[in-house]
């Protein structure tokens, strides 16, 4: 992707104007979408060769649904495994349930193909110019009512304050991340894109899961963190 300059440039205290926001925005989204204007797209530079139908398919291995599509100037990727896709009909059943108090988990980012996800990142031999897609999860971290020291015969909540976050990663760096997202159930989307060059990229997702020990509790509650779907998408997009 060629370097891009401002048309109109913006100076301190200066008067807001359209202009100088939608001609600049124009120049840049132009050239994010591959700037395809008479200067790098001369006339008869495309042949009725070239405009040929894309390839696709569309297999399930190991509970994944994985979608493969390659187009002339673009091609996307899908991975998923659902509850209510790939797997049980029953929207409350989870694919995986993980037990925070027992699972081999860290306080960092954990990969979520290391649990029944095995198969859910994208490995995508990329051309040089733009990838876009979006992480979707659908899961829940809810909150235990236990009993207390200080008070046994009245129930307390336990587990409100803590949180998950979640987060795409390409060939091992963050690229898109949520906010804290608190105890309940939740589906979210996360959307992503970047510039690459030519070559493979690896995408996968992965989640990090706050929580706490109370020491007043008399039980040691189980801590679930109960996950009902997920998938992602990529878009290649080159000249």
């Amino acid at each position: 992707m060629s370097k891009v300059f401002t048309d109109l440039p913006l100076y301190p205290f200066q008067q807001a104007r359209a202009e100088s926001f939608n001609n600049n925005l124009d120049k840049v989204i132009d050239e994010v979408n591959g700037n395809l204007n008479s200067n790098n797209m001369p006339i008869n530079s495309i042949s009725a060769n070239q405009m040929l139908p894309g390839v696709g398919s569309e297999t399930t291995v190991s509970g994944h649904k994985q979608l493969v599509w390659d187009g002339q100037f673009q091609k996307y990727r899908r991975n998923r495994k659902w509850n209510t896709f790939e797997g049980s009909l029953n929207f409350y059943e989870p694919v995986v349930s993980i037990d925070l108090t027992t699972s081999n988990w860290t306080s960092g980012w954990n990969k979520l193909s290391d649990f029944s996800f095995g198969y859910l990142p994208i490995n995508m031999n990329c051309k040089e110019g733009m990838l876009s897609g979006c992480a979707n999860i659908d899961f829940h971290h809810g909150i235990q009512v236990v009993r207390s020291s200080t008070s046994p015969s009245a129930p307390k909540l336990y587990g409100y304050g803590w949180h998950t976050e979640w987060a795409v990663f390409a060939n091992d760096s963050l690229i898109a991340q949520t906010d804290k997202i608190y105890t309940n159930r939740t589906t979210i989307n996360l959307p992503y894109k970047l510039g690459v060059g030519s070559g493979t990229i690896t995408l996968d997702i992965r989640f990090k899961v706050i929580t706490g020990r109370d020491t007043t509790v008399i039980e040691d509650p189980t801590t679930l963190l109960d996950i009902f779907g997920a998938g992602i998408w990529a878009r290649n997009t080159f000249r």
